[in-house]
């Protein structure tokens, strides 16, 4: 049980920095979409999306650094209940 506690506390801290990554990004779109008539004006187009793909990059090693986690426990969970039905004596550590 301590495993499963350790991999679910470590997968829930590397969610929310995903999702942190991901917010900023969204508010870096929603910024740049307010104020495009002066980022056009100042032909500052390349700066915004050296910006935008620098948050995107940041969002997605952060994605990635998550997801080794998550298929094991997605496995588990889901063969459990198959493994209960053709083995009734198969007992889950969860049960």
């Amino acid at each position: 049980m301590p495993l499963q506690t350790y991999l679910t506390s470590l997968n829930f801290s590397l969610h929310k920095k995903y999702r942190q990554a991901s917010d900023e990004r969204t508010n870096l779109l929603a910024e740049l979409i307010d104020s495009i008539k002066i980022i056009k004006f100042f032909a500052w187009e390349q700066r915004w999306l050296d910006k935008i793909d620098a948050a995107r990059a940041k969002e997605l090693k952060l994605k990635v650094q998550g997801e080794p986690h998550l298929p094991s426990e997605l496995d588990r969970s889901e063969s459990d209940p198959l493994l209960r039905t053709q083995n009734p004596s198969f007992r889950s550590s969860s049960a």
